[in-house]
């Protein structure tokens, strides 16, 4: 059985204090609130809710903390909300992916170039392995243009999607692993993900980063 770990989804560690689990979802609420991010973070503020709901009431985390000892977890993550860095804008991000699938203004010469994304585990994650589910932006062509651009559109060709793809991280030394994950498979041609694997600081104060190739496996 695979199952979200909630303090992974607030960015606490499992003995963080109540106080600093109130905190933690107070300063991710504000990031993610539909309110300020539009209707694009309204999965990423219902996850926070859900983990926020459960490790806030004493009794259910107990239960929660005892069902982590038996099941392996799983850590959500999006390509387009945790790319350690966006360069040089997320518009520009967001037309190279299209390109993919439109096939409208692409340069020559293109380059297949990394996109860098960061996930930090537990202590307990890393000793046990644990699933990454990482959302990668796809595109199907506009139904009213049919690829061509539009008003409908906004002359991009194409409407924008996200795929869950399954990375499975086995069981960790503490130490960083960074796995490396060609995109062909969804049709991107343009990218590949670098998924950067670092246990919480206090475990791993000084990491020095394997890279291990894996393939792209998209989740039914």
């Amino acid at each position: 059985m695979v199952s979200r770990n909630y303090y992974l989804v607030l960015g606490v560690a499992s003995n963080e204090s109540g106080e600093g689990i109130r905190s933690a979802y107070r300063d991710l609420a504000k990031q993610l609130h539909p309110d300020h991010v539009g209707p694009a973070g309204a999965a990423a503020f219902r996850e926070i809710t859900e983990a926020y709901d459960v490790l806030r009431d004493p009794s259910r985390r107990r239960d929660y903390d005892d069902s982590l000892r038996t099941h392996r977890t799983e850590r959500r993550v999006s390509v387009r909300r945790d790319l350690a860095e966006v360069r040089p804008s997320e518009e520009a991000l967001s037309c190279r992916f299209a390109r993919n699938f439109t096939g409208i203004g692409v340069p020559k010469g293109e380059r297949v170039e990394a996109l860098d994304v960061e996930i930090a585990i537990s202590k307990e994650e890393a000793e046990r392995g644990t699933r990454v589910c990482l959302g990668v932006p796809v595109f199907a062509p506009c139904g009213a243009c049919r690829g061509r651009g539009c008003d409908d559109c906004g002359w991009q060709g194409g409407t924008e999607g996200e795929r869950p793809v399954a990375i499975d991280l086995p069981p960790m030394t503490g130490r960083g692993t960074t796995f490396v994950m060609p995109l062909k498979g969804l049709g991107i041609h343009n990218f590949y993900v670098r998924v950067r694997v670092r246990v919480d600081q206090t475990v791993e104060p000084t990491p020095r980063a394997t890279r291990t190739d894996v393939q792209l496996r998209p989740l039914r």
